[in-house]
């Protein structure tokens, strides 16, 4: 399974011309391969990490399913 995929992902990227798809599946494939980036967060990142672990621990949050259905009323309003 794992040799087809790979070889109809071989296939699309030799028949596509589009130069944003080819760059999106290089930055992919980068990103599998290099998985000792480091990232450096801003200060304001950093502060809302803090405040949405402080919410968690509050109690303060909504599930996934909260979250969808609190979607979908907005969207069908």
């Amino acid at each position: 399974m794992v040799i087809e995929l790979k070889n109809q992902i071989v296939h699309q990227i030799q028949e596509t011309t589009s130069s944003s798809i080819l760059e999106e599946v290089y930055r992919l494939l980068a990103l599998e391969s290099d998985s000792s980036t480091t990232y450096t967060l801003s200060e304001i990142q950093l502060q809302s990490i803090t405040e949405a672990k402080n919410q968690n621990k509050q109690g303060r949050f909504v599930t996934t399913e909260q979250a969808g259905k609190d979607i979908d009323e907005c969207l069908n309003q």
